[in-house]
């Protein structure tokens, strides 16, 4: 691992102080640049060609399990172990689908607001009817961002990561807004 790691960053620094840094000698590095490659090795090559392609089968869904079970489907004798080895080492994982949560509750006995449009949702002007409505849409890595969106209004604005559409119901424009982190009024 350690002449792995020499390897890869021989470019960045050098070589005598990366070794002396993890403590194993420059020819022991060398021998270790110029052996050929292990049959081990070239089979776990090859093998993880198949576990890439299993796992984008599955549309990434697929851990070691199902994988190392495809893999034997095609007739190849592997153990769960290694095939676990080469996912780990390669960066390979299942995409971890979450259950759906609900969150809205619709069956209680507390006061409902009245419907004062009554489902006519054209008007004259502005400032006749409002609406809003709010949602959020995932992030990889940055969680979530709100989306939230205010109808037939003459002022515009958001809050923190909000990204805010305003499309007034009695015109045809639509006006969007970057995420921000300050509020912001215009209007």
């Amino acid at each position: 691992m350690r002449y792995q790691c020499i390897s890869a960053h021989k470019d960045t620094y050098p070589v005598q102080a990366m070794c002396q840094s993890l403590g194993v000698s420059r020819s022991g590095y060398y021998a270790y640049e110029r052996a050929p490659m292990s049959q081990r090795k070239k089979e776990d090559m090859a093998l993880l060609d198949q576990i890439i392609e299993s796992h984008k089968q599955s549309r990434k869904t697929y851990g070691s399990p199902r994988v190392t079970s495809d893999i034997r489907d095609l007739g190849k004798c592997v153990g769960k172990n290694r095939i676990a080895r080469l996912m780990r080492e390669h960066g390979i994982k299942a995409k971890k689908i979450k259950k759906y949560k609900h969150t809205t509750q619709s069956n209680h006995n507390r006061p409902l607001a009245p419907d004062l449009v009554r489902q006519q949702f054209s008007c004259d002007g502005p400032d006749k009817i409002w609406a809003s409505d709010i949602t959020y849409i995932k992030q990889d890595k940055a969680g979530c961002i709100y989306a939230s969106s205010w109808t037939c209004s003459q002022d515009v604005w958001s809050v923190g990561r909000w990204i805010s559409i305003w499309k007034p119901i009695w015109s045809q424009g639509l006006l969007t807004w970057p995420v921000t982190s300050e509020r912001q009024i215009k209007g």
